[in-house]
């Protein structure tokens, strides 16, 4: 049997995990995240002036995308995520490759429903002619961001962020401009934002067509990582619909009952909280990432242990975030969108959930790069259940601001649930790992100063 030889790629990547390193590389993902944002907000409030309804209907179609686009997170993005980390070059090229396949033919698969339900729409629902032509060009959209997304989620988890930034300007600002001047020009609606959103994120279409060719995919090669993948994936699988029913529920329950304006009058609250949202999704990639290496390199009490002195300033952080937003929040929801959008009790109750959900990232990535399937399934579906069945309270009663409650109430419950949970695991580790007061340890080792410390030196 040959002897395995040292594998040089170790070494470039225990480098990318250099203190200098790693605040370059997350510095330069808050950069990115900021201008994808921007780029999300902007159209919206295009689409906002226009009016409630179309806002409305715009917000409908983007939120539902990432709710979908959870099923591409179980079953792709994260196991890329979780092992590419520990791959060499060639290695990873090859399963990057597979994993390009693989998203493109679930996002192929999910346009194929929604054209199926565009079809269907108008038997089902005759009075609303706007639900097919949504769903026909609601199918374009998933295909085009959802391989815009398998790209950026790649180069974030090989620690490129030179590379996602090239990606992404180009599409902002076309973006920008597009619906900037279908707007000037009296032409702009909820169809034409998506259908621009959808075209300008093309690129993505492109770089995963290169992934493919370089990776030397095959349908056999695509059928065979769904099989690796789905042993760990059927747990995030489970939490992605979770999250889609749980949001997606919530949504279409407010659409039903209290019409697209309704759905036009949150978004616009929703847009001045999600401010905020070039921070916490960052952090949550960047989380992921992070975590993965870390686990590659390291053992699993020094990434809690990591991630425990972490929340000492995230907590604060959040804090200070959700006070802003209730300052300026309902002013600046005044000023942008015009005074029909205020609402200062539902920007408080946003602001809360938002802030409160922000300090669960690095305890969900903690547990998406340890693989705790079953305990991520557990929380998701509880979310579900819980919000669920507080929304079929509030809804009805208070439309919008029954949404807000259920998010928050939920928000509430995720961050209980998942603190407990980790900090019973980080326990557990110290427990196993540090040694014990009767043994003999000798001065100055690294499990000496862990168990002492609380946190690696």
């Amino acid at each position: 049997m040959r002897e395995k030889l040292p594998d040089p790629n170790i070494d470039t990547a225990r480098a990318r995990l250099s203190t200098r390193s790693v605040v370059r590389h997350g510095l330069l993902a808050f950069v990115d995240q900021a201008i994808v944002s921007v780029a999300a907000f902007l159209p919206m409030l295009f689409v906002g002036k226009v009016s409630r309804e179309e806002l409305g209907v715009f917000s409908l179609a983007i939120s539902s995308y990432w709710l979908v686009a959870g099923l591409g997170n179980a079953l792709v993005w994260t196991p890329y995520t979780s092992r590419a980390a520990r791959m060499s070059d060639q290695t990873r090229i090859r399963f990057r490759g597979d994993s390009a396949g693989l998203n493109l033919a679930l996002s192929l698969g999910l346009a194929a429903v929604s054209a199926g339900i565009a079809l269907s729409a108008q038997w089902v629902f005759p009075d609303e002619k706007w639900i097919g032509l949504f769903f026909l060009t609601f199918g374009l959209l998933v295909v085009s961001l959802n391989c815009r997304e398998y790209v950026r989620r790649v180069y974030l988890a090989d620690l490129r962020p030179d590379k996602l930034l090239a990606l992404d300007i180009p599409i902002s600002v076309a973006g920008i401009l597009i619906i900037g001047m279908a707007f000037c020009f009296g032409m702009l609606n909820a169809q034409v934002a998506m259908f621009v959103t959808a075209l300008v994120a093309v690129p993505g279409l492109a770089t995963s067509y290169q992934h493919l060719v370089a990776g030397r995919t095959s349908l056999r090669k695509i059928g065979r990582l769904l099989v690796s993948n789905w042993k760990f994936s059927k747990w995030l699988l489970i939490v992605a619909v979770a999250w889609l029913a749980s949001d997606g529920f919530i949504r279409w329950m407010l659409v039903g009952l209290k019409g697209k304006e309704a759905v036009g009058e949150f978004a616009g609250a929703f847009l001045i909280v999600s401010l905020v949202n070039p921070i916490i999704i960052a952090f949550t990639s960047f989380a992921r990432s992070i975590a993965s290496h870390k686990l590659a390199f390291g053992s699993s009490l020094d990434l809690t242990t990591d991630v425990f002195f972490a929340l000492r300033w995230l907590v604060p952080v959040t804090s200070l975030g959700f006070l802003a937003l209730c300052l300026v929040g309902n002013p600046l929801l005044n000023y942008l969108f015009g005074y029909e959008y205020g609402n200062q009790p539902l920007v408080v109750l946003l602001a809360a959930a938002v802030c409160l959900e922000a300090i669960t990232v690095p305890l969900e990535a903690t547990f998406v790069a340890l693989e705790k399937g079953q305990s991520l399934t557990l929380i998701a579906v509880s979310r579900f259940v819980f919000s669920a069945g507080i929304a079929c309270w509030t809804v009805p009663q208070y439309g919008v601001m029954g949404v807000a409650i259920a998010m928050l109430g939920r928000s509430i419950l995720v961050l209980i649930a998942y603190s407990g949970v980790f900090f019973k695991m980080h326990r557990t580790l110290v427990a196993e790992n540090c040694p014990q007061e009767s043994e003999a340890t000798p001065v100055g080792q690294p499990e000496e100063d862990l168990c002492a410390t609380g946190s690696p030196q």
